[in-house]
């Protein structure tokens, strides 16, 4: 059973990603935070994704479908199901080391003036070699650098981004790829390497 103060919502959004949601959401659900959800958002897959998904018993799981609409578009609806105000994102062919969450969430609650939270990443190569490491290097306010580029280290899966950061409340632009473009001015922090970790194979889609 879900508790009833959740201390994260987690968005997976997925499109034709049968070969990796179920790895992805059992990262998401293997977290040593037990207190989540995870809303897996199907943008129109035409392959078994939601099959994938439904074959996983575990009543934190919820999935939701919808026509695609491309990554933003299913961030957004992940976010308007989301009932916590820690929100994580994590696309398909993505997943964390088990402690990722709680580390992000120790440092989030650190300061009364963070809204953002991101990590390291390492990207692998289908045969498992790396092909690259994100570490994290900007930290505190940080609004003006992230204006002039997106600083944060790896894709929207190595970040944790409270719900009421904004005015007007959490969300991507429709047309966007990344992260969210507007921080308010809050602080933004970071943790040591690596919690996420992004796989890049033929075909590498969002949504």
């Amino acid at each position: 059973m879900l508790s009833s103060v959740l201390r994260a919502s987690i968005i997976v959004i997925v499109y034709n990603g049968e070969q990796y949601i179920e790895r992805a959401v059992q990262s998401a659900l293997s977290q040593t935070v037990a207190d989540i959800e995870v809303i897996v958002v199907d943008d129109g897959s035409r392959d078994g994704s939601a099959d994938r998904v439904g074959r996983i018993k575990d009543s934190r799981l919820r999935l939701v479908q919808q026509h695609n609409q491309g990554p933003s578009a299913a961030r957004n609806t992940g976010i308007r199901e989301a009932k916590s105000d820690w929100i994580a994102f994590l696309d398909c062919d993505d997943w964390w080391t088990p402690d990722k969450l709680e580390h992000q969430l120790a440092t989030a609650t650190r300061g009364k003036n963070v809204a953002l939270v991101y990590s390291g990443a390492t990207t692998l190569l289908e045969d498992g070699s790396v092909l690259s490491e994100a570490v994290p290097r900007l930290r505190g306010a940080i609004l003006k650098k992230l204006l002039l580029g997106n600083h944060v280290t790896g894709s929207a899966s190595s970040v944790l981004i409270k719900r009421h950061s904004r005015r007007g409340g959490l969300g991507f632009v429709a047309a966007h790829r990344g992260a969210p473009p507007d921080r308010n001015g809050a602080e933004i922090t970071r943790l040591p390497p690596v919690a996420a970790r992004e796989s890049r194979h033929a075909g590498h889609t969002d949504a």
